[in-house]
């Protein structure tokens, strides 16, 4: 019995440091996104250097 709990306990604590690190890494992706969006919005509008 004790033991079940102690897995309970650890499982909830996996799942938490598991969803911390999903978070920090969706927030880097859109950081990420953001910016190669304004770059592609705010970059050189002619085509010199870019494969086609």
């Amino acid at each position: 019995m004790i033991g079940v709990i102690i897995a309970i306990v650890i499982g909830i604590l996996l799942l938490g440091i598991v969803l911390k690190i999903l978070k920090i890494a969706i927030i880097v992706a859109l950081c990420v996104g953001i910016f190669m969006l304004a770059q592609n919005k705010l970059g050189r509008n002619n085509d010199q250097g870019r494969i086609k």
